[in-house]
């Protein structure tokens, strides 16, 4: 008897525009910080008080926000996801502790052998396809970031036409609807254009990099086109 949440927002690290490098996961990050009905990160005391989990990732193409409950507490997940989908606040004070939270997971990335080359494989890959942005962003882009640049992010990609929500488990379809209609009533559509031009620019003959680390092991790597998973012969 349980239900899950989950929240897409059509933003990740390909289609952020340069200015906005990093923007996706930080904001993934700081929306559970505080909104409106949940300040001081009690959305997660919420959820641990009902008994479920909640948590996010961030993609290249999306940023992703869920919550698994007991069936009997739909309401209560509905009203959390749309807390974090229109009502953060992005108060100066969990900006900079969110802010050196990311910061340092940056820099654990790029201290971790085996990550750190694998985001570097698709920056020697590809030329001009937006898959060679790295997802946790740039450290000199987010190092500069305000409150009031998350909040354009934020107002710019978090609307209800560039989001989808899915809903799975054990619930009753009618009043999930009725549900919805309560707490997302307020979330208004915003004209949006994020042009999503693909560059398949893949090396056409066999090419060799090499990346110098100061590490003790050596990892090797082939990269190779693939089939999207749209394709019905990808599997």
């Amino acid at each position: 008897p349980l239900v899950c949440l989950q929240l897409y927002v059509r933003i990740g690290s390909a289609w952020e525009k340069p200015e906005e490098a990093g923007f996706s996961h930080f904001t993934e990050h700081l929306v559970f910080k505080s909104t409106r009905r949940f300040p001081q990160n009690s959305i997660m005391d919420q959820v641990t008080n009902l008994g479920g989990s909640i948590n996010a990732y961030t993609e290249y193409d999306t940023t992703c926000f869920y919550v698994t409950l007991p069936s009997g507490f739909l309401a209560e997940g509905l009203e959390m996801i749309a807390e974090l989908a229109y009502q953060a606040n992005f108060i100066q004070q969990d900006f900079d502790s969110e802010k050196m939270v990311v910061m340092e997971e940056l820099k654990q990335y790029k201290n971790d052998p085996e990550d750190s080359f694998i985001e570097e494989i698709a920056e020697v890959y590809f030329s001009d396809n937006p898959f060679k942005n790295p997802i946790i962003g740039n450290p000199k882009r987010l190092n500069s970031s305000t409150p009031e640049d998350l909040r354009t992010f934020y107002r710019k990609y978090y609307v209800p036409n560039n989001c989808f929500l899915i809903i799975s488990g054990d619930f009753d379809e009618e009043k999930a609807v009725s549900l919805t209609d309560k707490y997302f009533l307020e979330w208004q559509s915003t004209p949006l254009k994020i042009t999503r031009k693909m560059k398949y620019d893949l090396i056409k003959t066999a090419d060799f990099s090499f990346i110098k680390r100061n590490i003790s092991n050596d990892l090797l790597a082939f990269a190779l086109p693939d089939l999207s998973e749209k394709n019905p012969a990808s599997y």
